[in-house]
């Protein structure tokens, strides 16, 4: 089974180069970043869970986010 969430981060990280960002979301907690409507970067990521948690999958989101 595979469960789709979405997590989010402090939207101060977008002063760092959208680059090195969507780098270490990917390379490093396994996400895929978010962008909005005009292109620019969105502070939010998903993620596919191979769970569905009982939480709703907060805790799996909160360990990402960290």
């Amino acid at each position: 089974m595979a469960v789709v969430l979405m997590g989010a981060f402090d939207e101060s990280f977008l002063t760092i180069p959208p680059e090195v960002i969507r780098t270490t979301i990917r390379a490093n907690q396994k996400c895929f970043v978010l962008r909005k409507a005009d292109g620019t970067l969105a502070p939010r990521f998903v993620l596919v869970a191979n769970i569905e948690a009982t939480d709703g999958g907060s805790a799996i989101v909160a360990a990402t986010s960290a």
